[in-house]
């Protein structure tokens, strides 16, 4: 499918589930996802390996947003922390360094 043409299908999309000022989707964003998810996958890959390849895509996205709802929750805790200390702590605990 050309660029252009799936351009199009978005924005359609985009129409027909757009209630007055009500969207469930954006079509621009929908065309931007679905051009990485095509750079991802390659057209020998099978139905089967598309979905598998989203399934892990949703995982990690799931778990980012997780995180990220946790962390507004969580919002005064977060407020406080001084996360550039965090990251170096973290940092040294986990570096592989050799002494001589």
């Amino acid at each position: 499918m050309e660029k252009e043409e799936l351009r199009k299908c978005c924005h359609d999309l985009q129409n027909v589930l757009t209630d007055g000022e009500l969207k469930d989707i954006n079509c621009y964003e929908l065309y931007e996802e679905l051009l990485i998810f095509c750079t991802i996958i390659s057209e020998e890959t099978t139905a089967f390996q598309a979905l598998s390849v989203l399934k892990k895509c949703c995982g990690v996205l799931y778990h980012s947003v997780t995180s990220l709802a946790t962390l507004s929750i969580e919002q005064q805790i977060t407020d406080s922390l001084d996360f550039s200390e965090l990251i170096a702590i973290f940092a040294a605990a986990k570096a592989r360094k050799k002494q001589f």
